[in-house]
């Protein structure tokens, strides 16, 4: 209740709410017990992208594990284990690829709002000209376009990732 009260605090008369907290995954089976309509989307891309990814965002002490990148491989595969686990559990989880959503995002996007029962809108392409407040990590990414280049970054790294791709297995 402590949740709703705060969510519905921040945004009186929202109707939808999107939570994109990392550790989400570890809650799935909670989400949907507590909120059977919630839609879960589950985004995927490469494996050493997302270790990187967590390791160059310096998250807080609650996320500890994201200063080590074996910790984050570690972790990676706890993750990929417990999704496998909620998607036997509710088929319904959409899992979207991130490099083909970067690539070509009108047909992913369109997925989603399909997957969420919402409507297509022109602008939706245009998230970054929107305003209003973020608190996110990643704030300067939403006030711009979708862009590429953050799909392959591993390879900008390749040297130094030898331990990382043995620990994922690569």
């Amino acid at each position: 209740q402590t949740y709703l009260d705060g969510l519905h605090a921040a945004r009186p008369g929202e109707g939808l709410v999107t939570d994109k907290r990392p550790d989400n995954f570890l809650h799935v089976g909670l989400i949907k017990t507590m909120f059977p309509d919630a839609r879960i989307i589950h985004t995927v891309r490469d494996p050493l992208d997302v270790c990187l990814s967590n390791f160059f965002l310096h998250l807080d002490r609650s996320m500890a594990h994201a200063t080590d990148l074996s910790d984050i491989a570690h972790w990676l595969h706890q993750h990929d284990r417990l999704m496998a686990h909620w998607k036997s559990l509710y088929p319904d989880i959409l899992t979207v690829d991130y490099d083909a959503l970067v690539a070509d995002p009108q047909p992913e996007i369109a997925q989603i709002l399909a997957a969420c029962g919402l409507d297509w809108e022109d602008g939706v392409l245009d998230f970054h000209k929107a305003g209003g407040a973020v608190r996110t990590a990643s704030v300067w990414q939403i006030r711009q376009p979708l862009y590429r280049k953050s799909s392959g970054r591993w390879r900008n790294y390749e040297a130094r990732l030898g331990d990382l791709k043995t620990a994922l297995g690569r």
